[in-house]
């Protein structure tokens, strides 16, 4: 969003920038503040689905005992794991 607006805006002279401040450093600071809250967040959900998709159902290397043994916890522990995953992932910027 920010870069958006980077790109709409070329002022050629100093005086230019000068005169635009007022109105695009709120502006700026309104786009990084919905680009926290909204834009991240939101970018956030897929890598967070799909930590919780190898949590509760990557089962390649158990033994179907164990699979079997595991379904119901993994299940009610799964809207927790995408919480907690989401919840980092949208404080913090890593892949």
């Amino acid at each position: 969003m920010l870069n958006a607006l980077d790109g709409a805006v070329r002022f050629e002279s100093t005086a230019g920038k000068i005169a635009a401040a007022p109105v695009f450093v709120p502006v700026g600071f309104l786009a990084g503040a919905i680009d926290i809250v909204v834009v991240h967040p939101a970018c956030s959900v897929p890598p967070a689905l799909e930590d919780t998709g190898k949590f509760a159902f990557d089962t390649k290397d158990m033994e179907p005992e164990i699979v079997v043994l595991l379904f119901l916890p993994r299940l009610v522990l799964s809207p927790l794991y995408f919480v907690g995953s989401w919840s980092v992932r949208s404080l913090f910027d890593f892949d």
